[in-house]
């Protein structure tokens, strides 16, 4: 099936800058790439372009993920129409696939993976989140994907659901941005690995809770104690 990866409809010497930094940031990471060297490689002649068309680093960041985030999204939304499934009546597996999918499987992977990158690179450069989810409503149809995984989240509370989405979220982008550590040559020709991965992401943010953690999972007195033992780091 081919999807259309056509991008949104913006001025040329905006698309040039948000091509070239999706480049930088994947490769540099955000906060070192000079947005300066940003605007000469995007073929601007004035070296504050960034500053001039989105602000600072902030807005320009923002404004790339406003850019790419639909597009991930129109990915899935062919992937569940080839299917023939509706979210609703998905399996977990399958909506679990469906937001791993698009960076780790489809066709389209080699040409997101500047993007796959820059998504990694701002994992360490955006820690709470805020630039992500200021940009929410660009991806609604995965919005409604993980508003139905949390449904099945049976037996969790809200601030666990959190820790597992946000754990989930940081291990799909991990492995979208090192596919080839997961799969030799890039290619996804072990469907079973394929499979099996994704049986592990849907464990991670699926598996029943636990209703009553048990003292050995959980005894944070022993590990306060080892932290108080002197010269186990120098």
């Amino acid at each position: 099936m081919t999807l259309p990866f056509s991008p949104p409809e913006l001025p040329e010497a905006k698309m040039r800058l948000l091509v070239e930094a999706e480049r930088a940031f994947g490769e540099h990471g955000i906060a070192n790439a000079s947005l300066r060297e940003i605007s000469e490689r995007a073929g601007h002649r004035n070296r504050s372009a960034v500053q001039y068309h989105f602000g600072d680093r902030d807005g320009l960041v923002v404004a790339l993920l406003q850019m790419r985030r639909p597009q991930v999204d129109k990915i899935r939304a062919g992937f569940f129409a080839a299917l023939g499934l509706d979210i609703g009546s998905s399996p977990s597996e399958v909506l679990v696939e469906a937001i791993a999918g698009p960076l780790l499987f489809s066709e389209l992977r080699s040409r997101l993976q500047p993007y796959a990158r820059t998504v990694h690179a701002l994992l360490q450069y955006d820690v709470d989140g805020e630039l992500w989810r200021q940009t929410g409503d660009a991806a609604p149809l995965t919005r409604s994907i993980y508003a139905a995984l949390r449904l099945r989240g049976r037996g969790m509370d809200d601030a666990e659901w959190r820790m597992r989405q946000l754990a989930f979220g940081r291990c799909c982008v991990d492995l979208a941005a090192h596919r080839g550590a997961i799969f030799p040559g890039g290619t996804m020709a072990d469907q079973q690995l394929a499979a099996k991965l994704i049986d592990m992401l849907c464990a991670m943010l699926l598996a029943p809770a636990t209703a009553q953690p048990t003292p050995a999972r959980t005894n944070c007195t022993i590990w306060r104690t080892i932290g108080r033992i002197e010269n186990l780091v120098t």
